[in-house]
């Protein structure tokens, strides 16, 4: 059984899951004209700036940039209208979303995060994750397990229209385990407004497909070009590598941190909460399956330098297949706890 050593969540750098079986039905927001109320079968209601289907979760951004992320079977009406998949079939694509955003020419690749090619940026990893199996009601803890590791961060490439390649290597080395390395590629569009994911190829060992490429359709804002205390935004909602995702963040305020790389008195102090649902891993041994979960983070953001220090806590509702012919689903409870502190950057040119 895995230990789900293959899940790589740290909003907003990087989801890394693999094998893409659940995804969006479209990203559409609605026509200005329309109210964006959407009615629940308890009898709430909930009105929206923006509002996403995918195929199993409504993602409600409201005022404020809050969110509120419903279970299709929870919805009973949107703008008085009876709610089915059908319901989004007439609407149109990309009306207000971040698909229709057009690069500007020129826009550089300088700004808070340096995107400059050969940019480095290297982080001392650790993590501890739990395993519990699920009987019924009751939890069986089934293993604990800390880690250590290194993660290097660098620019290796300057493509075509306006784009930069990002390369994160995560190197990982667990108690009597051989080391394992997993190894992201990232598409990083600089716009005026921020830094974009347009695409991503995950390279990991323990997948049954060990190179999975993924061509994001509604590319999320990972960071702004520019921090403010009380700024917030919204990071997606999205597919990545076959896996939903939406994430809320807010600049808290600037506070000291001290990391291996230095002492840094004035780092933007980052809170985000995320939700992840509905997604598939395919590994060597089985399937598993990712059906709802929770991604909680901090982290200390130095501009023109980037995150110097990241906390993550991740909390995952999973189920098992082993590939066997006996095999029968494993109900999972997985949490992650993971810190990166900087200990290496360098400025590209």
């Amino acid at each position: 059984m895995p230990t789900n050593a293959t899940l790589r969540l740290n909003l907003p750098r990087a989801f890394a899951l693999a094998a893409a079986t659940v995804g969006f039905l479209a990203a559409a927001a609605l026509p200005a004209a329309a109210q964006n109320i959407v009615e629940m079968r308890d009898g709430r209601k909930i009105e929206g700036e923006r509002i996403i289907y995918t195929y199993t979760n409504v993602v409600v951004i409201t005022p404020g940039n809050n969110l509120e992320v419903l279970a299709n079977g929870d919805v009973k009406a949107i703008d008085g209208k009876p709610f089915s998949q059908a319901y989004w079939a007439d609407k149109p694509v990309n009306v207000e979303s971040i698909d229709g955003v057009a690069p500007v020419p020129g826009a550089g690749v300088g700004g808070a995060w340096p995107v400059q090619y050969g940019t480095v940026r290297r982080y001392n990893l650790a993590k501890q994750t739990t395993t519990w199996v699920r009987h019924g009601d009751e939890m069986e803890r089934r293993t604990t397990v800390t880690g250590t590791g290194d993660v290097m961060e660098s620019v290796t490439g300057m493509p075509k229209q306006g784009r930069v390649v990002v390369t994160e290597t995560i190197t990982e080395k667990e108690p009597g385990k051989a080391r394992r390395e997993v190894r992201l590629t990232d598409q990083i569009e600089p716009r005026p407004d921020g830094y974009y994911l347009m695409g991503q190829i995950l390279e990991d060992e323990s997948l049954r497909v060990p190179r999975q490429e993924d061509r994001i359709t509604t590319p999320p804002r990972l960071w702004p070009n520019v921090l403010t205390i009380g700024q917030t935004w919204i990071v997606g909602p999205f597919q990545r590598l076959g896996v939903n995702q939406v994430g809320r963040m807010e600049v808290v305020g600037r506070e000291s941190v001290t990391v291996p790389a230095g002492t840094y008195p004035d780092a933007f102090k980052i809170t985000g909460h995320s939700h992840v649902f509905a997604g598939t891993q395919l590994l060597k041994a089985g399937r598993l399956v990712t059906d709802h979960g929770t991604l909680e983070t901090t982290t200390w953001f130095v501009p023109g330098l980037g995150p110097v220090r990241e906390e993550a806590k991740l909390h995952m509702h999973q189920s098992y297949f082993p590939t066997t012919p006996k095999g029968a689903e494993v109900p999972l409870v997985v949490e992650e706890v993971s810190t990166r502190s900087l200990s290496e950057f360098q400025l590209g040119r």
